[in-house]
């Protein structure tokens, strides 16, 4: 709990930043919420809305301030022993008895009503304080510490003067629409402030203009959720919307989008690493598939450029044809035709194809096999391609003949019409 003063005001206002009037945004319309809020903290009790006018304010303040001095004087004869000390004795006791409770009612109006200045005096500070230089001169005029006048003559000065601040809030407020990555809850403090500030303009919305705002203005991703609302019935009467429970319902609705928006995130991330593993995966079996097909680096002329294990290159002496079964050339330089080899069909010396052996040379073999089916398969297709290419081409070349010729027959006729009407004119 904070601690008061004699006079009631929260001791912590004196640490608390006075909110500032800004003479340009909100203006007064902005202000006035916060400092009531300020106010109400410090311990004001509304003291400035106390209807008090000046000549009043001028006779208590200085009823006050004349009470303080009979009490400084009175405790400075009580400190230097001039009050008689027999003097009292003199009375009945029930005169001196009915003089103490009188005495006392006394003292404690004189409290009360002290404290009231006090009050009036504090509250005026914050209030002069929180005005611009401008303001500070236009307000010379009040009597110092009257509260009540202070906070009047801003009232009746801004009621009068900010009719375009109030347009700019119901610009403002005809302007108001949920932004993108906004939440519920943030976009309903906006409406919120909005209203309460055209409310202090004598300008508040209706009911149903502040439902439309808060419902009908939200992202579309809360439209199913706004759809389910009107739908039981919840937005039916403006008036009587209780917009905590609708407010609960949207904010389930929210979370929920977000936890499917984070299971679709995590989803799609876990999708783009498998992909990207076997992306690498197939292309360290392409790698590996190269290396073993070929193992060699061959030059123009069929001379062999080395091996990737650094032994020493083979000579063009040692190498066989698969053609001929001769030694110094390769198949494709072999003068023979291919399949008739010197020894006729048959004829090779080395293991079968696929009857067994996994020597270096069968591997050749069978590579060269299957490229050599791949080639005849891609020529194939390619010769299918061609084909269709070439009936779409004449289905196009004869609808552009057909078009022509009666497009030219088209214009004949028109020609036509057009010397007979000629004629005729």
């Amino acid at each position: 709990m904070s601690a008061t003063d004699k006079s009631g005001v929260d001791t912590m206002s004196r640490v608390i930043q006075v909110p500032r009037l800004a003479l340009t945004g909100g203006g007064y319309a902005a202000w006035r919420p916060n400092m009531e809020v300020y106010l109400q903290r410090a311990g004001a009790e509304d003291i400035h809305k106390e209807p008090m006018d000046e000549q009043e304010w001028l006779t208590t303040s200085a009823q006050v301030r004349e009470w303080a001095r009979q009490a400084d004087k009175e405790a400075l004869a009580l400190v230097l022993g001039a009050a008689s000390s027999g003097s009292s004795g003199s009375q009945g006791n029930g005169d001196k008895g009915s003089s103490l409770v009188q005495g006392e009612m006394v003292r404690e109006a004189r409290r009360r009503v002290t404290a009231l200045v006090e009050r009036s005096r504090k509250v005026f500070g914050s209030l002069f304080e929180a005005l611009p230089e401008e303001l500070r001169v236009q307000v010379a005029h009040l009597p110092q510490g009257w509260a009540y006048g202070l906070w009047h003559w801003l009232e009746t000065k801004y009621q009068n003067t900010e009719e375009d601040c109030v347009n700019d809030l119901i610009k403002q407020w005809m302007e108001l629409r949920m932004e993108e990555e906004e939440s519920f809850d943030a976009y309903r403090a906006r409406v919120n402030r909005i209203n309460s500030l055209l409310e202090l303009a004598k300008e508040k919305p209706s009911a149903r203009q502040y439902s439309f705002t808060l419902t009908d203005k939200l992202h579309p991703r809360f439209r199913q959720a706004v759809l389910a609302l009107k739908a039981s019935g919840q937005l039916k009467d403006a008036a009587m919307v209780q917009w905590d429970a609708v407010t609960a319902f949207i904010n389930a609705h929210e979370r929920s989008e977000h936890r499917l928006a984070a299971a679709e995130g995590q989803g799609a991330e876990h999708l783009a690493m498998a992909v990207r593993s076997g992306s690498s995966g197939h292309a360290g079996n392409r790698a590996d598939g190269k290396n073993r097909t070929q193992p060699q680096q061959r030059g123009n002329d069929g001379e062999e450029q080395g091996n990737f294990d650094g032994r020493r290159p083979r000579t063009l002496a040692e190498v066989q044809c698969f053609n001929c079964e001769k030694y110094g050339h390769v198949s494709n330089r072999c003068p023979l035709p291919p399949g008739r080899a010197a020894g006729g069909a048959g004829s090779w010396k080395g293991p079968r194809p696929g009857g067994g052996g996994g020597s270096k040379q069968e591997q050749v073999g069978k590579t060269s096999a299957a490229a050599a089916r791949s080639a005849t398969e891609f020529v194939a297709s390619v010769r299918q391609v061609n084909e269709r290419d070439a009936a779409v081409q004449e289905v196009l070349d004869a609808f552009a003949s057909d078009w022509s010729e009666e497009e030219d027959d088209c214009w004949s006729r028109r020609s036509a019409r057009r010397s007979a009407a000629t004629t005729l004119a």
